[in-house]
């Protein structure tokens, strides 16, 4: 009797290009925000590292590391009367994706205005 083998697939990255071996296993880790070190990383590898407060920024982070990273939250940022909350977290998403030191994984907004996410990012895409 033959029986049939089928690899499965290889898994893709959102521009439809093979995963390298260290992509998979760093989609297997979550990010990791540290705090007190003001660090995010993932399967050890820093992404962004704060040199001064951005206080906008840390506590969307801290709110991902407090909810185990899900893959998207509501907008944490309190309330200010002198400021528009969607832009206020537009701006912020922008921050948090610009000068990361190793880009495994960008933030983006939800298209209402009301939340954030992230995913993860191939390797060769690790160019802003």
């Amino acid at each position: 009797m033959n029986s049939l083998t089928i690899d499965s697939p290889p898994d893709f990255d959102i521009q439809n290009r093979p995963l390298t071996t260290g992509s998979r296993q760093r989609r297997k880790s979550k990010p990791t925000w540290n705090r007190t070190l003001r660090t995010l990383q993932i399967a050890g590898q820093i992404v962004k590292q704060f040199t001064w407060p951005a206080a906008n920024q840390e506590l969307i982070l801290t709110a991902f590391q407090e909810e185990d990273w899900p893959a998207s939250i509501d907008d944490p940022l309190p309330l200010s009367p002198l400021v528009c909350p969607k832009r206020r977290l537009h701006d912020t998403i922008k921050c948090l994706n610009r000068k990361r030191i190793v880009p495994l994984i960008r933030f983006y907004g939800d298209g209402t205005g009301e939340g954030v996410g992230w995913e993860y990012l191939n390797d060769v895409n690790a160019n802003t």
